[in-house]
């Protein structure tokens, strides 16, 4: 469940950076 929050925030524009 913890995973899901962080790996949707990531997709959104964490990850972009």
């Amino acid at each position: 469940m913890f995973d899901f929050w962080i790996l949707n925030l990531c997709s959104t524009y964490l990850c972009v950076i």
